[in-house]
Protein backbone atom coordinates (compact mmCIF):
# COMPACT_ATOMS: atom_id res chain seq x y z
CA UNK A 1 0.00 0.00 0.00
CA UNK A 2 1.75 3.09 -1.30
CA UNK A 3 0.66 6.68 -1.47
CA UNK A 4 0.15 8.05 -4.99
CA UNK A 5 0.96 11.69 -5.71
CA UNK A 6 0.07 13.73 -8.79
CA UNK A 7 0.99 17.35 -9.44
CA UNK A 8 1.05 19.67 -12.39
CA UNK A 9 0.29 23.00 -13.93
CA UNK A 10 -1.87 24.39 -16.69
CA UNK A 11 -1.33 27.56 -18.71
CA UNK A 12 -4.47 28.86 -20.41
CA UNK A 13 -5.35 31.76 -22.68
CA UNK A 14 -8.84 33.23 -23.00
CA UNK A 15 -8.87 35.42 -26.10
CA UNK A 16 -11.64 36.81 -28.22
CA UNK A 17 -13.01 39.84 -29.96
CA UNK A 18 -16.31 41.27 -31.06
CA UNK A 19 -16.47 43.70 -33.97
CA UNK A 20 -19.41 45.29 -35.77
CA UNK A 21 -20.78 43.21 -38.61
CA UNK A 22 -21.79 45.03 -41.79
CA UNK A 23 -24.90 42.88 -42.26
CA UNK A 24 -26.30 43.78 -38.81
CA UNK A 25 -28.48 46.82 -39.54
CA UNK A 26 -30.04 47.56 -36.16
CA UNK A 27 -27.43 49.70 -34.48
CA UNK A 28 -23.81 50.38 -33.75
CA UNK A 29 -21.69 48.11 -31.63
CA UNK A 30 -18.50 48.85 -29.73
CA UNK A 31 -15.37 46.92 -30.73
CA UNK A 32 -14.18 44.70 -27.88
CA UNK A 33 -10.97 42.71 -27.67
CA UNK A 34 -10.19 40.47 -24.73
CA UNK A 35 -7.03 38.61 -23.82
CA UNK A 36 -6.57 36.89 -20.47
CA UNK A 37 -3.84 34.50 -19.42
CA UNK A 38 -4.59 32.07 -16.62
CA UNK A 39 -2.09 30.03 -14.64
CA UNK A 40 -3.04 26.99 -12.58
CA UNK A 41 -1.22 24.51 -10.35
CA UNK A 42 -2.63 21.38 -8.73
CA UNK A 43 -1.61 18.53 -6.48
CA UNK A 44 -3.35 15.36 -5.34
CA UNK A 45 -2.37 12.58 -2.98
CA UNK A 46 -4.13 9.24 -2.48
CA UNK A 47 -3.37 7.56 0.83
CA UNK A 48 -4.34 3.94 1.41
CA UNK A 49 -5.13 3.86 5.15
CA UNK A 50 -5.92 0.14 5.17
CA UNK A 51 -6.34 -2.45 2.43
CA UNK A 52 -10.04 -1.50 2.18
CA UNK A 53 -10.02 2.23 2.98
CA UNK A 54 -8.35 5.15 1.17
CA UNK A 55 -8.38 8.93 1.50
CA UNK A 56 -7.65 11.38 -1.30
CA UNK A 57 -6.74 15.03 -0.75
CA UNK A 58 -6.31 17.54 -3.58
CA UNK A 59 -5.85 21.27 -4.09
CA UNK A 60 -5.97 23.51 -7.19
CA UNK A 61 -4.79 27.13 -7.33
CA UNK A 62 -5.65 29.40 -10.27
CA UNK A 63 -4.59 32.97 -11.05
CA UNK A 64 -6.93 34.77 -13.46
CA UNK A 65 -5.46 38.23 -12.91
CA UNK A 66 -7.47 41.39 -13.55
CA UNK A 67 -10.73 41.83 -11.68
CA UNK A 68 -11.25 38.06 -11.32
CA UNK A 69 -8.22 37.41 -9.11
CA UNK A 70 -7.03 34.10 -7.68
CA UNK A 71 -8.69 31.08 -6.14
CA UNK A 72 -7.59 28.01 -4.21
CA UNK A 73 -9.97 25.04 -4.08
CA UNK A 74 -9.42 21.94 -1.93
CA UNK A 75 -11.04 18.50 -2.16
CA UNK A 76 -11.21 15.68 0.36
CA UNK A 77 -12.54 12.24 -0.60
CA UNK A 78 -12.75 8.79 0.96
CA UNK A 79 -13.54 5.29 -0.36
CA UNK A 80 -14.28 2.17 1.68
CA UNK A 81 -14.49 -1.27 0.08
CA UNK A 82 -16.91 -2.82 2.62
CA UNK A 83 -17.36 -6.15 0.78
CA UNK A 84 -15.99 -7.63 -2.43
CA UNK A 85 -19.10 -6.41 -4.25
CA UNK A 86 -19.91 -3.21 -2.28
CA UNK A 87 -17.99 0.05 -1.82
CA UNK A 88 -18.93 3.42 -0.32
CA UNK A 89 -17.50 6.78 -1.34
CA UNK A 90 -17.86 10.41 -0.27
CA UNK A 91 -16.25 13.74 -1.05
CA UNK A 92 -16.38 17.42 -0.16
CA UNK A 93 -14.80 20.23 -2.15
CA UNK A 94 -15.07 23.80 -3.32
CA UNK A 95 -15.31 24.91 -6.94
CA UNK A 96 -14.80 28.12 -8.89
CA UNK A 97 -15.88 29.27 -12.35
CA UNK A 98 -14.61 32.55 -13.70
CA UNK A 99 -16.71 34.55 -16.15
CA UNK A 100 -15.49 34.56 -19.74
CA UNK A 101 -13.25 37.48 -20.63
CA UNK A 102 -15.72 38.89 -23.19
CA UNK A 103 -18.55 38.72 -20.62
CA UNK A 104 -16.71 41.14 -18.32
CA UNK A 105 -15.53 43.49 -21.08
CA UNK A 106 -17.35 46.81 -21.52
CA UNK A 107 -20.05 47.00 -24.17
CA UNK A 108 -22.42 44.45 -25.62
CA UNK A 109 -22.78 41.98 -28.42
CA UNK A 110 -25.56 41.95 -30.99
CA UNK A 111 -26.86 39.21 -33.16
CA UNK A 112 -29.90 37.66 -34.76
CA UNK A 113 -31.72 34.72 -33.20
CA UNK A 114 -34.72 32.62 -34.21
CA UNK A 115 -37.26 33.19 -31.44
CA UNK A 116 -40.69 31.61 -31.84
CA UNK A 117 -40.20 31.07 -35.58
CA UNK A 118 -39.22 34.69 -36.28
CA UNK A 119 -35.75 36.16 -36.57
CA UNK A 120 -35.21 38.93 -34.05
CA UNK A 121 -32.36 41.20 -33.03
CA UNK A 122 -30.79 40.13 -29.74
CA UNK A 123 -28.52 42.35 -27.63
CA UNK A 124 -26.49 40.79 -24.83
CA UNK A 125 -25.05 43.33 -22.40
CA UNK A 126 -21.62 42.59 -20.95
CA UNK A 127 -21.04 43.21 -17.25
CA UNK A 128 -17.56 44.32 -16.12
CA UNK A 129 -18.69 43.82 -12.48
CA UNK A 130 -19.66 40.18 -13.02
CA UNK A 131 -18.17 38.04 -10.24
CA UNK A 132 -17.03 34.39 -10.40
CA UNK A 133 -19.37 31.57 -9.39
CA UNK A 134 -18.27 29.54 -6.40
CA UNK A 135 -19.77 26.46 -4.80
CA UNK A 136 -19.32 23.98 -2.01
CA UNK A 137 -19.94 20.47 -3.34
CA UNK A 138 -20.73 17.27 -1.49
CA UNK A 139 -21.10 13.70 -2.75
CA UNK A 140 -21.94 10.37 -1.14
CA UNK A 141 -22.52 7.14 -2.96
CA UNK A 142 -22.21 3.41 -3.20
CA UNK A 143 -20.77 1.11 -5.85
CA UNK A 144 -22.12 -2.35 -6.61
CA UNK A 145 -20.20 -4.93 -8.65
CA UNK A 146 -21.18 -8.57 -9.00
CA UNK A 147 -20.25 -10.75 -11.94
CA UNK A 148 -20.83 -8.72 -15.09
CA UNK A 149 -23.15 -6.29 -13.28
CA UNK A 150 -22.01 -2.92 -11.99
CA UNK A 151 -24.01 0.06 -10.76
CA UNK A 152 -23.53 3.20 -8.73
CA UNK A 153 -25.94 5.26 -6.70
CA UNK A 154 -24.83 8.79 -5.80
CA UNK A 155 -26.19 11.81 -3.95
CA UNK A 156 -24.84 15.22 -4.97
CA UNK A 157 -25.30 18.60 -3.31
CA UNK A 158 -24.09 21.91 -4.76
CA UNK A 159 -24.27 25.11 -2.74
CA UNK A 160 -23.73 27.86 -5.36
CA UNK A 161 -22.85 31.48 -4.68
CA UNK A 162 -22.28 34.27 -7.19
Amino acid sequence: MEAVVHAGGEPQRDKGSVAPVAQVFFGAQQDVAADRRVGAAFAEVKLPVTEDFEITAAVRHEDFGGNVGTTTNPKLAARWQALDWLAFRASASSTFRAPGELSISPGSSKGVSNIGGSYRAVVTANNPLLQPETAKTYNAGLLLEHGGFSASLDYWKFDFKG
